[in-house]
């Protein structure tokens, strides 16, 4: 506060901002991370046709590509074939799984309570519906998302220096 106060900034939240924009930013800024952008099936940012791959092969390159150390978290038979992902980035609720899954052959999520869409998940593999989840972690899944918000404050602010500093993965996995 003293820090401030004798620089005279000013500090701006806008965390319910940038999630209220559409498309979603947190799912552009994942899609472009991983170089889906050009993949976009639909307007909301939501959903991608990529090449087709494998759930596990999915799963290394977002954990390669993101710099996951720990967090991620998958659901699903490795050798489920996957073209079609469904982004829930941020927190996601049951609803949301609920009404996606069917929908594509993966979801990647930030962040699920583990006792509702993880389990829906489970129970639809269980059924024997070739089906995915991938959940990566909250911060990771919105990290891609503040670069394209520093790069958008650039615009507004050009006068001010402005760069994303990740906070990187902050689980790591014991040996």
């Amino acid at each position: 506060n003293d820090f401030i106060a004798m620089h005279k900034l000013v500090v701006f939240r806008l965390n319910e901002h940038w999630n209220l924009r559409r498309p979603d930013p947190r799912a552009l800024g994942l899609a472009r991370a991983m170089g889906w952008a050009s993949f976009a099936s639909g307007d909301d940012g939501l959903r991608y046709d990529v090449r087709p791959t494998t759930l596990d092969n999915l799963a290394g390159q977002l954990k390669k590509v993101l710099g996951i150390r720990g967090g991620l978290r998958v659901i699903g038979n490795p050798a489920t074939a996957v073209r079609r992902i469904g982004l829930l980035p941020g927190y996601t609720l049951i609803q949301a799984s609920v009404a996606m899954l069917p929908t594509v052959d993966v979801i990647v999520t930030g962040e699920v309570q583990e006792w509702e869409s993880a389990t829906y998940a489970q129970d639809v593999v269980f059924a024997g519906i070739k089906k995915g989840f991938i959940s990566i972690g909250r911060v990771v899944n919105e990290a891609p998302a503040m670069q394209l918000c520093a790069d958008w404050l650039k615009t507004i602010v050009p006068e001010v220096p402005v760069r994303f500093i990740s906070a990187g993965d902050p689980y790591w996995r014991p040996l």
